[in-house]
């Protein structure tokens, strides 16, 4: 099946399981999971890994966007420290846990492709725990705390995950080199995404006007946003995903 074609499908399948999802006590990761699985079987792929970077660039910043702008930012600056441990903190364990441990079990494998799966496995779906914390009745401040740390966990292991996989490349790995990388460009992608949120919202306060052209700008400049952010961090190379 031609990649267009697919996309089509792909999307017509996500609007008709967003509409069943309203109406059963399924998460919605597992029904479109089972429909992944149910597509492959049907349609004809030729070998993706030449198109994976391209799909990953059109299909997370939006993700990890709109997962950002529906969680409250008040209450989550204000349970901030809590977030950030559990999203460092625990991605940080799972990683070293895994990793160790896996290369403990096979130390034929390379501690750095252990790390790598580590990296990989250590963190929670955001839009998976953002669609179930919605349907189960909870406290406020634990809806925040769940949703800030699998926000920012995914984003912090696909770094890690990131920096990992360079270190594959080298001839050497050292734990404390890739901490520091982790760091560097975990700093750089938040600094990159805050230097184009001041940007974004210097250009909506200046093309804003009243009248249906300002449902257009402001619908335009939120598609390009995390478009912005991604791409101008990966060109400084820093995390485009964070930022």
């Amino acid at each position: 099946m031609p990649y267009i074609e697919l996309a089509f499908v792909v999307v017509c399948v996500v609007a008709v399981l967003q509409a069943i999802g309203r109406h059963v006590p399924v998460p919605m990761a597992a029904l479109q999971i089972a429909a992944g699985v149910a597509l492959s079987n049907v349609a004809e792929l030729d070998d993706l890994r030449e198109q994976s970077a391209l799909l990953f660039v059109m299909l997370v910043p939006p993700l990890l966007y709109v997962e950002a702008r529906h969680i409250p930012k008040r209450e989550l600056l204000q349970a901030i420290k809590p977030v950030l441990g559990l999203a460092i903190g625990l991605v940080a364990l799972t990683i070293l846990v895994i990793g160790f441990g896996l290369h403990a079990l096979v130390p034929s494998v390379p501690l750095a492709m252990c790390f790598a799966l580590a990296a990989a496995l250590s963190s929670t779906d955001t839009v998976a725990v953002s669609s179930v914390v919605r349907k189960i009745p909870l406290p406020p401040r634990l809806k925040i705390l769940l949703s800030g740390e699998s926000l920012l966990n995914d984003s912090v292991a696909l770094v890690a995950f990131n920096a990992v996989v360079v270190a594959c490349g080298t001839a050497s790995f050292s734990p404390g080199e890739a901490s520091l990388s982790l760091l560097t460009v975990s700093v750089g992608g938040l600094a990159t995404g805050a230097v184009v949120a001041v940007i974004a919202t210097a250009l909506r306060m200046l093309l804003q006007c009243d009248g249906p052209d300002s449902v257009r700008v402001d619908t335009t400049l939120s598609l390009l946003t995390p478009y912005a952010a991604y791409l101008a961090s990966e060109h400084l190379a820093m995390s485009g995903v964070l930022a």
